[in-house]
């Protein structure tokens, strides 16, 4: 039912974060609909090219999965500016296990972004245990 409801959010939105804690199965649900993955705790180039030329990160087919983008945050702002240029749904899911809206300042998404939230795979309840699409308007 979640993986329904996951991807139900995700052709609604432009862009999709899933967060949760360290393994509790982020990475491996997103990539079950990414078309194209981003690691940007395992490439090593990542920080170069964000100091240069950040939106090469976001090419790739699409949905793209961006995989921990925590460390990143910057990235945030550059996915949202692609999915108001493309104005198309599904372009981009982000993974995460810190909130990186407390380390750079962030637009808070509004109107592109579905959310998930998990919990604890050692939790009894559904892996992810509540989802919010925000929709407002600027």
């Amino acid at each position: 039912m979640f993986i329904h409801n996951l991807l139900e959010k995700l052709s609604a939105s432009g862009a999709m974060l899933i967060k949760g804690p360290k393994s509790c199965g982020k990475t491996e649900t997103a990539k079950q609909f990414a078309k194209s993955i981003l690691e940007m705790d395992r490439d090593k180039q990542v920080s170069a090219i964000m100091a240069t030329n950040p939106q090469l990160l976001l090419v790739g087919n699409t949905p793209r999965l961006i995989d921990e983008c925590q460390e990143q945050p910057e990235i945030w702002n550059y996915v949202r500016h692609e999915v108001d240029d493309q104005k198309k749904k599904a372009q981009f899911i982000l993974t995460g296990s810190a909130n990186s809206e407390e380390e750079i300042k962030l637009h808070s998404g509004a109107g592109r972004f579905a959310f998930y939230t998990g919990c604890s795979r050692h939790s009894h309840r559904n892996p992810w245990q509540r989802s919010v699409e925000v929709k407002c308007s600027e």
